[in-house]
């Protein structure tokens, strides 16, 4: 579609593209500075520096989507703002010119070129083969799945209540078409300010400008629209990129079908299930420990972050007892594990305070404890199982020679993810082993149970077994672990 209906429409509604700037088509579309032209140079003058503005009115969100009629049909039937939304976007698809969004979504990638969108939830089998055994493997098949719950159970709802309606056009292709456009290109709902708000927003304009890290701008909702401003100088010709903020490979392929090739600050997702958070919160409650701050997003979603500025570790590096990880994890992420793993003993006296607010892991002597040395055991065998399962894979992957043209992107995404998510596993793994080694070597920090009953004080070790023996019925160490005893040979002892 030419460019000049959409910026007839989107200019004649109040929308603003800086006069030094132009829509370009290339693979997609996005912005870029004029090649004749000058460069944008911010300065005092806030118009120098903004760089597109778009109006409520031009917006596509819940606000419109609860004004159609054929979707009041859903209201009171439990389906969230974002999936009437989708739905929405479908039936604005399906109006073609009727629709007053018709100049702005001809600008999207079209539903039929479905090669052309690159989040797994677009591949094809033997393309997710490449992920499986990783996070981002789980993800996108638990997302697909929800997705096509959300789906075939609206349009049953939609299909009893309008008999009438052919609805052959309302393909699951169309609604994962329709969710695509919201993962990849859609804002906060804080950009319409409205408290009733709770999904994602459509912003014309403003969602054509593509993804960089390094680029430095600022976003402004006024009750009016939404503003991009540059903070920096942009040169004739380059193009003018929006900042989604700081994302995780996974969450880059997930949600926009892209990935950053330097995975140095990537991260490893981890977490809890359902049945472990709802004991965490329920402690965390008990013993009033505030969950306002920001970085409180729930126990179930953490991870583990690999600092790039930092070497990365080796064998010898990590020796010392006592050194800081390299590798830190989200806030919260060791305060709930130590909960997580706290014996009863350690329940009753109301848990530990040592990782309150830890992003890492600090293991000497001086400091050491059973509920500590349990969280790095835990934590190491649950990143060694992670590793366990990528690798368990790899042997199945197709050769990258045998790859098609039209799939090498996608593998692509998929090899710098698992190869990321590896180098990272490995390094982890190399600094936990590192500082558990010393420790464990130092029988005058651990007590293990089998030296309590076969290497103890010899004055002692015979009364000590007897007593075992009577209370547990055996002497045997695996057999007392494997009855959850040690608990009780440890206190005895």
């Amino acid at each position: 579609m030419d460019l000049t209906t959409f910026l007839d429409w989107f200019t004649s509604n109040g929308g603003f593209i800086n006069p030094l700037a132009e829509l370009h088509h290339s693979d997609g579309y996005h912005l870029r500075v004029k090649l004749d032209g000058k460069s944008i140079v911010p300065d005092e003058d806030e118009s120098a520096s903004k760089i597109i503005f778009c109006p409520h009115k031009l917006t596509i969100s819940f606000l419109n989507a609860r004004k159609s009629l054929l979707l009041q049909r859903l209201k009171g039937k439990g389906f969230s703002q974002t999936i009437v939304l989708r739905l929405f976007l479908i039936e604005q698809h399906l109006l073609g010119t009727q629709s007053f969004w018709y100049p702005y979504i001809k600008c999207l990638p079209s539903p039929e070129c479905k090669r052309g969108f690159h989040t797994p939830m677009w591949w094809e089998a033997d393309e997710l083969a490449w992920l499986k055994g990783t996070n981002l493997g789980r993800a996108a098949a638990e997302r697909e799945k929800g997705w096509q719950n959300e789906f075939h159970s609206a349009l049953k709802i939609l299909r009893n209540q309008n008999e009438q309606k052919t609805w052959d056009k309302w393909t699951w292709d169309l609604y994962l078409w329709a969710a695509t456009m919201l993962s990849s290109r859609s804002f906060t709902a804080s950009a319409l300010s409205d408290p009733t708000i709770d999904s994602p927003v459509l912003i014309p304009g403003l969602d054509m400008l593509n993804h960089s890290e390094s680029a430095k701008v600022d976003w402004e909702f006024g009750s009016d629209g939404s503003i991009i401003k540059t903070e920096e100088v942009i040169e004739a010709g380059k193009e003018i990129f929006n900042n989604y903020g700081p994302k995780s490979n996974a969450e880059l392929i997930i949600g926009y079908g892209f990935c950053k090739s330097d995975t140095g600050g990537d991260t490893i997702d981890l977490g809890f299930n359902a049945a472990t958070s709802k004991a965490i919160r329920s402690l965390r409650e008990q013993r009033h420990i505030s969950e306002s701050d920001d970085s409180w997003d729930g126990v179930e979603q953490h991870c583990v972050y690999f600092d790039s500025s930092r070497p990365s570790p080796t064998a010898e590096s990590t020796k010392k007892v006592g050194s800081r990880m390299a590798h830190t994890y989200s806030p919260r992420f060791l305060e709930n594990f130590s909960i997580a793993v706290e014996n009863k003993r350690e329940r009753d006296r109301g848990g530990f305070i040592w990782a309150r607010f830890q992003d890492s892991f600090k293991v000497g002597s001086e400091d050491l404890c059973r509920n500590k040395l349990h969280v790095v055991t835990a934590i190491y065998m649950l990143l060694e199982n992670t590793v366990s399962s990528i690798l368990e894979n790899t042997t199945t992957l197709q050769d990258p020679n045998s790859i098609t043209p039209s799939s090498r992107y996608r593998y692509q995404l998929a090899s710098t993810y698992r190869s990321g998510q590896l180098a990272i596993l490995t390094g982890v793994l190399i600094e936990l082993r590192g500082m558990l080694q010393p420790l464990l070597n130092d029988q005058s920090l651990i007590l293990r149970l089998d030296y309590t009953l076969n290497d103890g004080p010899k004055a002692l070790r015979k009364d000590f077994r007897s007593l075992i023996h009577v209370a547990l019925g055996s002497r045997d160490p695996v057999k007392i672990q494997e009855r959850g005893g040690e608990e009780c040979a440890f206190a005895l002892w």
